[in-house]
């Protein structure tokens, strides 16, 4: 039987989700705020005030109007709902297929697009219809003088085109920056346009900030603001002409009124934008803005973009934190609609859409006896309304664990949750503790032991693989737990020694489907016999873990030099029976021969004018 935790209260104000109209409403909204708080906002620069929700149990809510056809009538999409890691081919591990995400290393036709520092390379991977591992060209991200103090994070890749996203230190205005590239038959590489956007800087150690849903972009930017001074628009400029000038994406006027009462302001905004358009230089994007509290996490599926607000103003009772999230569809950015649920969403991996439903698993308030809880709620589309009068949505378990902070990942049928290992020396246990399952059916959670500390975890067909360190924290662990009837139990582990896992973001680790229908697995360790440039290798097949060897960048001497990595410099990618490992400026492709993939070529990455 599905439990809920109390909650469920209706939303109290009148009328429909809608937007300010014009800036004069909303500096007369920002007026009437200060005038509620004058001594907060003196003291503070923020407002705390009490939130327009009785304890009152709620009628059963109305239906909201039909989400309509999913099909999207400008947007190219494919996939299915869930990242699928047995096609034989994947560059990126996605959270979704259909949707891609910004990274380092992509793939345009017979090129893999690489990004390292402020430079920009593509690298052959066929000549003559042979397989080749071949540097093609090299070409520094910025040549103007004003981007050299920016740091660039992510590409991602629409047929021939290069879209790179980075953020621009050097401004008095905090301003993120896109390049557009496109890249030719011989690999070369012609810069297209160059743009900068007025937000805050996006980076997040635990995840990238863009997406790529067919050829549009989608990109988050907030920008958050004081009581006592009325925002700028959110602008964009073209910075590669002579004269740049600022033109508004979003003004005030279309950005939407906030749902609850605020603490910290920020306007939260998302565009989409045809990389066509953006190649010819202009930002002709479908935008959504809304007003809340700083803050917010993003999920994107084929048809939707979801956008999670949370409301610390409900911290204060006692009973938990509640969290809107917003449903913009793909199609159609002018309808949006949204819904509240229990508890707060601090990963985009919290999230996943199936079955016509949002699930989301949200932090919540424990009950006696539990250290930790998460709600996990199931959102038909057809609940994300636009009616501010709305009913919080009840959610359908409740998974009570044992200890604070736990890292949580949706799989096949079940959604997943183990300790937080990432930080585990700011941890007073010596235990771990159990993980628990909870299938999206009827039954109960479920406990299972591992002895391991995770630190990543990734959903496969039929279970999940906990990347980790063991109990003594010690040695690097890789389990395989596997569902079963009455929840999942930990089927197998693969312990190398003497290595650690070097990453912990999902991109880090990559998996593709073999012929002898095994799953082969890679992730970028340190450690290893003094080395900090190694890619290990494992393969999952009924059951058990196999070592699959490691591409070790020490064992070449010509390239210890350059495979130097730190902190998200490393990748695997699987391009069928290929597979080809980055560390620093470094490639090595590696072959599956016998039991274990060896070297069998490699690449340097040299910066044009070493």
């Amino acid at each position: 039987m599905a439990c809920a935790t109390p909650g469920g209260a209706r939303l109290t104000a009148e009328g429909e989700l809608s937007r300010f109209g014009s800036e004069a409403a909303f500096a007369a909204w920002l007026k009437a705020e200060r005038a509620k708080h004058p001594e907060g906002i003196a003291r503070r620069g923020t407002i705390v005030q009490e939130a327009p929700v009785p304890l009152s149990a709620p009628p059963p809510p109305a239906p909201s109007p039909a989400a309509g056809d999913s099909s999207l009538d400008r947007i190219e999409v494919t996939g299915a709902r869930l990242a699928s890691p047995v096609a034989g081919e994947s560059v990126t591990n996605v959270q979704v297929a259909g949707v891609d995400e910004g990274g380092i290393v992509k793939r345009a036709g017979d090129y893999l697009v690489v990004l390292r520092d402020d430079v920009l390379y593509t690298v052959r991977l066929r000549r003559d219809g042979s397989e080749v591992l071949e540097l093609a060209d090299a070409l520094p991200t910025a040549l103007e003088a004003d981007g050299k103090d920016v740091w660039y994070d992510e590409i991602l890749v629409s047929g021939s085109n290069i879209v790179l996203i980075g953020f621009n230190y050097g401004q008095r205005t905090a301003v993120s920056e896109l390049l557009l590239f496109s890249i030719d038959a011989d690999g070369a590489l012609q810069r297209r346009s160059r743009f900068w956007i007025e937000t805050e800087d996006y980076f997040d150690t635990e995840n990238y900030g863009a997406r790529l849903v067919g050829n549009h972009i989608l990109i988050s930017a907030q920008l958050p603001f004081a009581w006592n001074a009325i925002p700028d628009a959110l602008r964009w400029s073209r910075r590669d002409v002579a004269t740049p000038r600022w033109h508004d994406l979003i003004d005030l006027a279309e950005v939407h009124l906030p749902v609850f009462a605020l603490r910290s302001p920020e306007v939260h905004v998302l565009s989409l934008c045809p990389v066509e358009d953006l190649l010819q230089g202009m930002m002709d994007c479908q935008t959504f803005g809304v007003v809340g509290d700083r803050g917010s996490q993003l999920y994107v599926s084929p048809s939707s973009a979801f956008l999670a607000l949370a409301h610390p103003v409900y911290d204060k009772k006692g009973t938990g934190p509640l969290s809107s999230i917003f449903r913009v569809p793909l199609r159609d950015f002018q309808a949006p609609g949204f819904a509240v649920v229990n508890g707060k969403v601090d990963s985009p991996l919290q999230f996943s859409e199936r079955a016509n439903s949002l699930f989301v698993a949200t932090a919540s308030a424990p009950g006696a006896g539990a250290e930790g809880a998460y709600d996990v709620t199931r959102v038909p589309l057809d609940r994300f309304g636009t009616a501010m009068a709305q009913d919080v949505v009840l959610p359908d378990w409740l998974v009570e664990l044992p200890y604070h902070g736990a890292l949580v990942r949706f799989g096949e049928d079940a959604v997943w949750f183990g300790r937080d290992g990432r930080h585990r020396w700011q941890s007073e246990p010596a235990s771990p503790g159990p993980m628990v399952v909870q299938t999206l059916d009827d039954a109960p959670p479920a406990r299972f032991e591992t002895g391991i500390w995770p630190q990543l975890l990734q959903p496969v067909p039929g279970g999940l693989l906990v990347f980790g360190s063991d109990e003594d924290e010690e040695d690097f662990v890789l389990g395989y737990a596997a569902r079963e009837a009455d929840g999942a139990r930990l089927v197998d582990r693969y312990i190398p020694g003497g290595v650690e896992l070097s990453e912990m973001r999902t991109h880090a680790v990559n998996m593709a489907g073999q012929r002898d229908g095994s799953l082969l697995v890679g992730w970028p360790v340190r450690g290893r016999e003094g080395s900090e440039s190694a890619l290990m290798f494992a393969a999952l097949q009924g059951g058990s873990l196999a070592d699959r060897g490691v591409l070790d960048f020490s064992d070449m001497p010509e390239l210890a030099r350059q495979s130097v990595a730190w902190y998200g410099e490393s990748r695997v990618v699987f391009l069928g029976h290929r597979v080809i490992g980055l560390s620093g400026d470094a490639l090595i492709e590696g072959q599956l021969q016998g039991n274990r993939v060896a070297p069998l070529r490699h690449a340097v990455l040299e910066r044009p004018g070493r």
